[in-house]
């Protein structure tokens, strides 16, 4: 099968239960929408914007991030000619009140170090999270 970053193909995938899996794909589509999430996602060469648009990775994150979801990722710094691809993708994180943070080089093991490479963790700003889980009828972390 294809899946599309952030198109919502793969949560309808993702059972919510063992049961769902037993379903016919018509019986499926009668479901309401799967709200299950990752604790830990973890992404690596994928803010290349020469190849890959930097929004349907921001909405693949968004689809599958709850509130207490830790995501890391590796960025290498690349020279792209429109925009700084480190930059937009914060910007686009920010807006679905994502938090990046850059991992401090201190904590790396010198043998995995590189200088043009940095590594994210990407989590949600619980602040904003609340408001948004109450407005989609969630109200405890329980209900994630």
């Amino acid at each position: 099968r294809r899946y599309l970053w952030g198109d919502g193909t793969l949560l309808k995938e993702i059972p919510e239960n063992r049961n769902c899996t037993d379903l016919e794909e018509h019986e499926r589509e009668d479901q309401p929408e799967l709200t299950m999430h990752f604790d830990i996602i973890l992404c690596a060469d994928c803010v290349v914007p020469k190849l890959y648009p930097i929004e349907p990775l921001v909405d693949a994150l968004d689809e599958l991030s709850g509130i207490d979801t830790i995501a890391y990722m590796s960025y290498e710094k690349r020279h792209y000619e429109h925009f700084d691809p480190a930059r937009e993708f914060r910007r686009l994180a920010e807006s679905r009140n994502f938090i990046v943070e850059v991992i401090s080089e201190e904590q790396f093991h010198p043998m995995y170090y590189a200088n043009d490479i940095e590594l994210w963790k990407i989590t949600r700003c619980r602040n904003h999270f609340t408001g948004l889980s109450e407005a989609r009828g969630r109200t405890s972390k329980n209900d994630l």
